[in-house]
């Protein structure tokens, strides 16, 4: 049998050296997620924070052959080590994932908040980065023959950097989603450790014909920095410091179309690393031996021109994305294949050249220079600059100068790499013409006829303030997510007073995600309450006043508002709460998932006091029946005496709120009893919830049919996010009806429920029951069924007064066209409700001949 060749084993290395690699990263920004927050900051810091480890790791290149060992044997030694330390981690993440938001702390000065973000990720993946940063290096030193040219950089990069890309898609796609974090760090281990076997096979074989080969190699010479070092250093560290920036800063501009999950930043960095390693395999398939200053000026001419290119393609990136989603579907497949398309035409052809610049930086400094010991040292300062680009364009950038701007810096700033720009002045003149070109482009997307009151781009979101034609004010969130405003404040309000309600007498609050502040502020009109507030980005805290008045807050120190992340605020504040609510978190958001798990539910239950409820709404208009059953089953697990409550009486956004704790049990006058104070009792009666009967109303579902429905279902933890990686393949339909999981449950439930005992309130459900149904029949054009369901409704329950109301807006716009109907609608409220003169007046109105 043949013997496989040298360059064909140290690729085969490579490549399997990079898989568990990029898949240890993701994993762990997966982690890091919970205490920052959000996906976007946490892939910067575990990017950056393992690029940096990466680079140290090549550094340290410089000193190998001081060790006198073969680097062979070296890179199977770090192989194991990397192994080993994803396999501790594996075991440490759960305690690392409850101290590391305490590390950070509750008001962190931003230098606290940013050293520990960075500097333990740094620490706490450094074993795996340094074996990354070296394992190129490696190989090509242990390449035979040992001469560097035969073993040029650009067919090893691309190797590594596909291995990268297939740990990165199958940890995303494959092993998180279906086995767990740490199955998955477990797999990854298992790939590294089968690495490290079989390369010290491989080792073990051909020790023969490297024998004495360590003894004949030249005494190590470090890199004099005269002028053509410094030259060289700097441009391989601004390669790595403008190309992972550029691309940071494609993934958070493209956030403002994409649909933000979990898989989208994979599918970005994907696109990144496929199209890089591309550009380095095209750049090795091309064999540039002669001129390489002349290739790479084209090289860098076409980089630039793409990345340009890239800025004006997200100008219609949205009306392309549109189409692509109609035509694909709304299948997982059809929408990962949506989004990758959309991201490879902003961003693929600028990353294939960087990929091609890189490897021609490399080989330019390569063929000009006999010193192989100054590689390394190049290696570090490109794995440098990738590992400041993260922080620096994403964050610091980006913050200066919005996404539009940023992108134009970047891409103009590789004029610098250029080795003699006099040579090439008018390729300059025409970067810098088109830089003038994209300034103007109009990179903002459009609101049509509604106006943008207020609009703030910081460095995780774009978040903005919208009035519509009628007066409305919306907030959103990257041009995409409603977070609620003016037109929902009967509904945000609810979800304040529904839970303080419940409880027999809040003295203190807690509100974890504010949004418009309208629901916070609304908890102000209980007597004797304080309450805290919890929203994550500044952002939005700022355009918090374009709500007012109703997201104004008294002048007392009694509401305070906090910035900060939900999880790390339960888990480092020590102060007892009597009722915690819970905004309405979108389940397939990036980073939301990790709101629904047991943890945060155990932190959550630590601060409640000992009559404390918590109160956890759920948005399902944004759920399919798993995600909820899910999310129920694991606020089961903490709170075993759970109940559901019903937001409000509408299906274009049905809202279910789990509450746990010591429910308690709504006796006669509960509700009347707090109507002494005039400001609650006049928004009370606004809301109609004014009276013990309407709250009651409210009930969903008691323990015994949450466990009935939920039966089976998996747990979300932080170890399984069940719903961050399930929750994307619902929110993708496009078809779905806002009200189809909610009547799901609605007639599943006992009508009414055992838990009810008030003969009014029994019947208030009943009639609840029947004009929700009525509703979905009038959804569906079947407008006589509906007015009869809305007829009974008012029969069963002199206290639920909807269904009358409805018939009364619609009797008059059928009067015309089905007289018949009409009178039979009116005829049949005159009798449900004889006491109520509406129907009986419009009825005659209607059967008085006009003049």
């Amino acid at each position: 049998m043949m013997r496989p060749r040298p360059t064909a084993i140290t690729l085969a290395f490579a490549f399997l050296s990079g898989v568990p690699g990029l898949g240890f990263q993701v994993l762990w920004a997966k982690v890091f997620s919970i205490a920052l927050g959000r996906e976007y900051p946490s892939v910067i810091s575990a990017s950056s924070a393992f690029l940096g480890g990466m680079a140290l790791g090549a550094w340290l290149m410089r000193f190998r052959r001081r060790l006198q060992v073969d680097p062979f044997r070296l890179f199977v030694a770090l192989e194991a080590l990397s192994a080993a330390w994803i396999l501790l981690l594996a075991v440490m993440s759960p305690a690392l994932q409850e101290h590391f938001p305490r590390w950070i702390g509750l008001f962190p000065s931003p230098a606290r908040h940013w050293f520990v973000a960075f500097i333990t990720p740094f620490v706490l993946m450094l074993p795996v980065a340094v074996g990354q940063g070296m394992s190129i290096l490696l190989l090509r030193e242990g390449a035979l023959p040992p001469d560097p040219s035969q073993q040029p950089i650009s067919g090893l990069y691309a190797s590594n950097t596909a291995g990268a890309l297939v740990g990165l898609l199958v940890a995303t796609f494959w092993l998180l989603p279906g086995f767990g974090a740490r199955a998955t760090a477990q797999t990854l281990a298992a790939v590294g450790a089968f690495t490290a076997l079989i390369a010290w096979i491989a080792c073990s074989s051909r020790s023969s014909s490297k024998a004495g080969s360590s003894a004949r190699s030249p005494a190590p010479r470090h890199l004099s920095l005269d002028a053509q070092g410094r030259h060289a250093w700097q441009s391989l560290f601004l390669s790595g410091l403008l190309g992972v920036g550029y691309q940071m800063l494609v993934v958070r501009g493209l956030s403002r179309i994409l649909e933000n999950t979990v898989f989208t930043f994979a599918i970005a960095l994907a696109v990144y690393l496929g199209f890089s390693a591309l550009g380095a395999a095209w750049h090795q398939a091309s064999k540039v031996k002669t001129n390489p200053d002349r290739h790479l000026m084209r090289a860098l001419a076409m980089l630039m021109g793409c990345a340009f290119y890239g800025i004006a393609a997200m100008t219609f990136a949205e009306s392309a994305y549109k189409s692509l989603r109609t035509s694909l579907g709304d299948s997982m497949l059809g929408v990962a294949a949506a989004e990758c398309l959309i991201v490879s035409m902003v961003s693929a052809p600028v990353c294939f050249w960087m990929g091609n610049v890189f490897c021609g930086l490399w080989n330019r400094h390569a063929q000009s220079s006999t010193r192989d010991n100054s590689h390394p040292s190049l290696y570090a300062a490109n794995l440098l600059g990738a590992a400041i680009g993260p922080p620096f364009m994403g964050l610091i950038l980006l913050d200066l100068t919005g996404v539009k701007l940023a992108l134009i810096a970047v891409s103009t700033a590789y004029l610098f790499l250029a080795p003699a720009i006099r040579e090439w002045g008018w390729k300059a003149g025409l970067i810098l013409a088109t830089t003038l070109l994209a300034t103007f482009l109009p990179f903002e997307r459009q609101e049509g006829e509604d106006t943008v009151l207020a609009s703030i781009e910081g460095a995780a979101v774009h978040a903005s303030v919208i009035q519509s034609p009628n007066g409305q004010r919306t907030l959103r969130v990257n041009h995409r997510f409603q977070m609620g405003g003016t037109g929902a404040v009967s509904a945000q309000t609810r979800q304040a007073h529904i839970p303080l309600l419940l409880h027999p007498k809040p003295r203190n609050t807690l509100f974890l995600g504010m949004g418009t502040g309208i629901t916070f502020a609304a908890a102000a009109a209980h007597p004797n309450l304080s309450g805290d507030g919890v929203e994550l980005l500044p952002e939005v805290a700022e355009l918090r006043s374009y709500f007012e008045p109703y997201s104004a807050l008294p002048r007392s120190p009694d509401f305070r508002v906090f910035i900060s992340d939900a999880r790390r605020f339960v888990l480092t504040i020590n102060t007892r709460y009597d009722v915690v609510v819970s905004d309405l978190f979108h389940p397939a958001l990036e980073g939301s998932g990790a709101l629904y798990t047991l943890e945060h539910f155990q932190a959550i239950k630590r601060l409640l006091s000992p009559e404390g409820l918590f109160c956890q709404w759920i948005p399902m208009h944004q759920v399919d029946r798993p995600t909820f059953n899910c999310i129920a089953r694991t606020f089961l697990r903490v709170f075993p005496e759970a109940q559901a409550v019903m937001l409000r009486f509408a299906l274009d956004a049905p809202v279910v709120g789990l509450v746990g704790g010591k429910f308690p049990e709504l006796f006669d006058g509960w509700v009347e009893s707090r109507l002494s104070h005039p400001p609650l009792a006049k928004e009370l009666k606004t809301l109609a919830l004014a009276d013990t009967v309407r709250l009651q109303g409210c009930y969903l579902a008691d323990t015994a049919t949450l466990e009935n429905w939920t039966h089976g279902s998996p747990v979300n933890t932080d170890d399984n996010q069940w719903v961050a990686f399930n929750a994307p393949a619902f929110s993708y339909q496009q078809t779905a009806t806002s009200y189809g999981r909610f009547m799901e449950l609605l007639l599943s439930a006992p009508e009414p429920s055992p838990a009810i005992s008030s003969s009014s309130a029994r019947n208030f459900i009943r009639a609840r029951n029947v004009y929700l149904k009525g509703m979905v029949l009038e959804s569906e054009r079947k407008v006589p069924e509906a007015l009869r369901a809305y007829v009974e409704s008012a029969r069963i329950s002199r206290d639920f007064s909807l269904g009358y109301a409805q018939c009364l807006s619609l009797v008059p716009l059928l009067s015309r066209s089905q007289p018949r109907l009409t009178r039979e609608i009116l005829t049949a409220l005159m009798e449900a409700r004889p006491e109520q003169t509406i129907a009986r007046d419009l009825l005659q109105r209607l059967e008085t001949p006009q003049p």
